[in-house]
């Protein structure tokens, strides 16, 4: 049986009594449904790419994920930069070539 069965396994039969252990496992799955949020942007901007549908959308999802992946490189771990540089040239290119959806982001309006 592999090593993360064996862990699931244990931790199934655990009886969790106190209190503190409970808040423990709350913030736990939370902190995993958090990610699971990312993911899942990251799939459906991915789809929306893929297929060539929304593109503006999915440029807009997935500039903010660029944003958090491109600082991480840069600022922590220096061993993925080159592809995170890629990945964001690959974005920059595309959302250049649909600009035009992007112009009303940019005008000044008079309250």
């Amino acid at each position: 049986m592999a090593m993360t069965a064996e862990v699931k396994d244990e931790l199934s039969r655990l009886i969790v009594n106190s209190v503190s252990a409970r808040k423990a496992e709350v913030a736990a799955l939370l902190r995993f449904a958090g990610g699971l949020h990312i993911v899942a942007g990251q799939v459906i901007g991915g789809a929306l790419l893929l297929v060539n549908r929304y593109v503006p959308l999915a440029l807009t999802i997935l500039g903010p994920m660029l944003v958090n992946i491109l600082s991480y490189h840069v600022f922590l771990n220096l061993t993925g930069l080159p592809l995170a540089l890629v990945v964001t040239l690959l974005w920059a290119i595309l959302a250049w070539r649909h600009r035009q959806a992007f112009t009303g982001i940019f005008v000044q309006r008079s309250a």
